[in-house]
């Protein structure tokens, strides 16, 4: 069984880059879908199509009650940060 995953990552290449590996190999995961915003994330996150969300650390508008409202529906946040960034 595979676990559906809803992306959030700011840098296009980067998010690219994830949803091709992920559709390339069996890691048992399955982006059901590519967010745009934090909005759109939110939104995703209320429908139950997904328990994980993969985003960008530093996307616009993400604080404790955007993080608390995923957990609410049941997401379990992975966040990336870019190399170096220790901020």
């Amino acid at each position: 069984m595979s676990l559906p995953i809803l992306t959030a990552v700011t840098d296009s290449e980067v998010e690219a880059g994830l949803v091709s590996a992920f559709d390339r190999r069996d890691l048992g995961v399955t982006v059901v879908r590519r967010c745009v915003d934090l909005p759109d994330l939110l939104a995703a996150a209320t429908t139950g199509a997904a328990r994980a969300a993969l985003l960008s650390a530093d996307l616009r508008r993400l604080d404790r009650d955007a993080l608390t409202r995923l957990a609410m529906a049941g997401i379990a946040v992975v966040g990336l940060i870019a190399p170096g960034d220790e901020d």
